[in-house]
Order: C-alpha cells, then structure tokens, then sequence
C-alpha cells in the first residue's frame, strides 16, 4: 500500500486500513507484511506496527517415479535413469527417501541395491534423478526386475510411490552341429544321428529350421532328403537329434557326403550352421572314380615360342606356331584329389574350340617331373621342365567347329607316372606339356581361362582305389 493518511474525527476511535492479497496455486508456505504507522499528530504511537499473515491454502503436489528398462549388456554396468517428478510447481523444496528392491532380479547380483537414499527437488524445479547400476553378464535368463520406491515425502503427497525397472536379458546361446559318420550297410537303412546343441539353456523355447543337402550324396538314392523342418528345444533343454536315413547298397564306391544345414534361428544365434553326414563305403573290391580338374588361373594356360612365354591371353594355341622346334604349349591343373596309389584307368585332355578350324596339328604329350607343379612364369617355361619318360603323340587334321568341346588322345600312363612320384599328395598341381612336332603354322586355338573360365582346358580321370 502506498504511503498514506489516516484520520480520526472528534469521537472516533477505530479506523481501518485494507491490503488487497493477491491469490495464487502455488503451494508455499505462509508468508508475512506489515503495515506501520508513524507521525501522529493530536495522538501519541503506541502499536505501530501490524503484521499481516498470509495462509497458504494449496495443495501440496504429489510426488511420484517412473518406470524403466534398460538392456543389461555383457560386461561392467548400465545406468538405470528414474525420474521422480512432482504434478505441480512447488515453492517449497520437496524431498522423499529412496530405496530398493528385488523382483525377480537379486541386488548385489544384477543391480547395486540403493538401501537408505534420498531425492531432493528444489523450489521451482519439477523433477529429480534417481540412478540405479546395472550389471552386466552373459547369462541366458528371462528379463528381471526391481523396485525403487518413495516414502516420507516432505512438502508433497505420495504419489506413484514405486517404479519398476526391468533389466532386458540380451543374451542368447549358440546353435551348433555336429558332423556324424555311417557305415551305409547293404540293406534297408541306417540312421545317421546329428546332434544340435545350445551353448546354454533358455528359459523360452529356441527353434531353428534344418534340412538336408547333397554333397557327394545323391538324396533318394544314398540318403533320404529331409526338407526344411522347425526343430524347437523346450525351455531348460541344450540338445536334441536330428536322424537322416542312410540308404544301404552292394556298390563299392568311394565314401560319399551331405549336409545338414541350419537355419532361421529363433531367440539364438547360430554358431555352426552346418553339419556332414558321411556315408562310409563297406562294400570289399575296388572304387572307381571318375573326376575333373579344370585349369583355373590365366597363368596356367600358356605358350612359349622360341623362349617367350605368352600368358593370360583369351585363347591358346597347340601345335606349332613359326617354328618347328621350339613351339610349347603348357596347361597347369591345380588341386587334382587323386590319391596316392590309385590306378589310373583314362585320362583325357578336353578343349574347347577358339573358331572354327581346319589346319592339321601335331604335337607331343608329356608331364613335368615334379611332385608339386609350379606355376609358369618367363623364367620357368615349359621349355625349362623336367619331363617324366612317358609320351604319347597326337596328330590331326580333322576340323574343329567353334565353340565346341574335343577330347585328346589317352594319356593315363602319363598321369599315372605323375602320381607315382616320391611325395605326390592329394591336392598338388601337374602341368601338361605339349612341344609342337609338326609344320610351321600347324596349330588349332583353344580357348584359355581368360576367355571364360567354364570354356579353359579340362582333364578328365577314371582312376579306381582299393579302401
């Protein structure tokens, strides 16, 4: 109020002196003025001042907490973030206590127990944090939980006095299978028992699809195909079988493979997607086998005129180029699985027509004296290998047609000396070495691997082995 004058006519002895209080929604606490009177005049002070009180008549604003998830991780901890907040701006501070606890999570185990904390919300302000720690682990388990919970809440009401805070499990097991081996029988069948595991139990149901596939196998006639199947594990369970009927048979042949592969996996992951079943021949006698080794690198189907090597170009020539003498084809065949002490019963070079083509061609078969076949290069030439004894001559002038595949003179006893060497293995490499033996110009061109690798030279081999 501002100042002011007060007067009393003759015989009065009461005034009065109004202050308008202004109203609020703010709960607060009371709060106080004054007014006060000085200068009398015909009057001498006794009360000069007045206090007026002003009642706070607001609620106070209730007090409550959320709830959170957090994904709890492998290692260390997570923070697991509160928020405590008011329905309404206090003017007063509020504050409540804090503690926690177990759901179905176990503190000091899964969370930092907070046992005896407080939250504090300053005047003005509407919220507070409460931070819980969450600890990290590889455990398969369901999701947990725990409780932070309010009490004695000051200058607020309760409110929502308990959150939840679910720690998310983020783990789960691995999938794996194993290989297995049969002895297929001669009759009827036999089970072929793959065993899938988890790397850990769950507490929900895991599932994963599987279904077979050939190898060297052929489904229906080696083995009963199995198309994709859901394979569920019930909660708490780490294996289970999977049966693939092996088909009995009198043949001798080499042992032969297929897989069982895995699939679409379901709360897991997939550690080994892929198991072999492999079918053990048991039939007495030799196996024959009949295989294909393709030239598969641009260096390995060259020529070489007079010691120059030419490499990497579309096609390749076989015969002679300008000279008589001098003129070499070289095809290197990489990986070649014949066993030590097999028989080799055919042995045949294919190749694949550049054009279409009448010039006759002749030329020498051989094979290099090496266990291990290098690579060519220009100071490793056809012209520069050591060649094993056998030979075998081929002469032609019968017309080739584009594109179309011709297969060569017998060469077995060629192959079979390679084989035969001191530290031949399964795997290695052999190089063909044809040295031109006909007239200047009388070669045919064939197409090389940079010309397409399904059209480079092949080798085709029947051999037999005795398991």
């Amino acid at each position: 109020v501002a100042p002011g004058t007060l007067t009393f006519t003759p015989g009065v002895t009461t005034q009065q002196v109004s202050v308008s209080v202004l109203g609020d929604a703010l709960d607060e606490a009371d709060e106080t003025f004054t007014v006060t009177l000085a200068n009398p005049t015909n009057a001498t002070l006794g009360a000069s001042i007045g206090t007026g009180t002003i009642t706070d008549n607001d609620a106070a604003p209730a007090i409550s907490i959320n709830s959170v998830a957090v994904t709890e991780g492998n290692a260390g901890t997570v923070n697991a973030v509160f928020t405590v907040s008011l329905s309404a701006v206090s003017g007063q501070a509020v504050s409540a206590a804090v503690a926690t606890s177990n759901g179905t999570a176990t503190a000091g185990t899964d969370y930092t127990a907070i046992v005896a904390g407080a939250v504090n919300i300053a005047a003005g302000a509407t919220s507070q944090t409460v931070t819980v720690i969450v600890a990290g682990d590889l455990v398969v388990e369901a999701s947990e939980t725990f409780a932070v919970t309010l009490s004695a809440p000051l200058n607020a009401t309760l409110g929502t006095a308990a959150g939840t805070g679910t720690i998310t499990n983020d783990d789960t097991p691995a999938i794996a299978i194993t290989d297995v081996s049969v002895a297929e029988g001669n009759v009827g069948t036999t089970a072929a028992v793959f065993t899938v595991s988890l790397s850990q139990a769950h507490v929900v149901p895991v599932t994963v699809t599987y279904a077979t596939a050939n190898g060297t196998a052929t489904a229906g006639s080696d083995y009963t195909a199995i198309g994709a199947t859901v394979l569920t594990f019930p909660a708490g369970t780490t294996s289970l079988p999977v049966s693939v009927n092996v088909i009995g048979d009198t043949t001798s042949e080499p042992n032969e493979t297929f897989v069982v592969n895995l699939s679409a996996p379901g709360n897991a992951t997939i550690a080994d997607a892929q198991g072999q079943g492999t079918i053990t021949n048991d039939e007495a006698g030799p196996v024959t086998v009949t295989v294909t080794f393709q030239v598969a690198a641009g260096g390995d189907d060259v020529n070489e005129l007079t010691n120059v090597l030419t490499a990497g170009d579309s096609t390749a020539w076989l015969g002679n180029s300008s000279s008589t003498t001098a003129s070499w084809a070289g095809l290197r065949f990489t990986n070649v699985t014949i066993p030590v002490g097999a028989t080799i019963t055919s042995a045949r070079l294919e190749t694949n027509a550049a054009s279409t083509q009448w010039q006759r061609m002749a030329f020498e078969f051989a094979i290099e004296a090496a266990a291990n076949s290098a690579a060519f290069t220009a100071t490793s030439r056809p012209s520069q290998r050591t060649l094993l004894a056998p030979r075998v001559a081929h002469s032609t002038d019968a017309q080739w047609v584009a594109n179309t595949w011709y297969q060569l003179e017998q060469i077995a006893p060629i192959l079979q000396a390679a084989i035969a060497q001191p530290g031949w293995q399964p795997g290695n490499a052999v190089s063909l070495l044809l040295r031109g033996t006909g007239t200047a110009w009388g070669r045919k061109f064939i197409r090389a691997f940079e010309g397409g690798a399904a059209f480079a030279p092949r080798l085709v081999v029947t051999y037999q082995v005795t398991p």
